[in-house]
């Protein structure tokens, strides 16, 4: 991972995976961003750089006007979700990470394991969006 930060400015982490949970995620992490006048880090964690490319690129795509004129990268990180989220937030200084309370995997509960990983991983308040907000 090559990412650092660019600016005194606040950062936001969010993790995106394609699900409706992180697209909701997503959502709650731009507007944190443009209220801080911040920097947002759209993180999906996977080995698969072809998928990621093209998943990132459809997030982009269908996010365009609510990216509009704010300062925000992509990254794909190999490895873990919780991991890889962690990572980035601790080498951009992340103010905040958002998440959505569960991703892709089948486990239902109230926290995914991504989400309860990170609660205990980052030293940065995490931002857990509830499913249908």
């Amino acid at each position: 991972m090559t990412a650092r930060r660019h600016s005194k400015r606040p950062v936001i982490v969010v993790g995106y995976d394609g699900s409706a949970a992180s697209s909701r995620a997503v959502d709650v992490a731009v507007e944190r961003a443009r209220r801080m006048r911040g920097r947002l880090v759209i993180v999906h964690a996977s080995d698969d750089a072809r998928r990621s490319k093209s998943l990132l690129e459809g997030l982009l795509l269908e996010g365009h006007d609510r990216l509009a004129d704010l300062d925000y990268v992509t990254l794909v990180v190999p490895g873990s979700a919780a991991k890889a989220i962690a990572e980035t937030a601790e080498t951009q200084a992340a103010a905040e990470v958002v998440v959505g309370t569960r991703g892709l995997g089948r486990a239902r509960a109230l926290l995914g394991s991504t989400s309860r990983d990170l609660i205990s991983r980052t030293r940065c308040p995490v931002t857990v969006v509830p499913a249908g907000s």
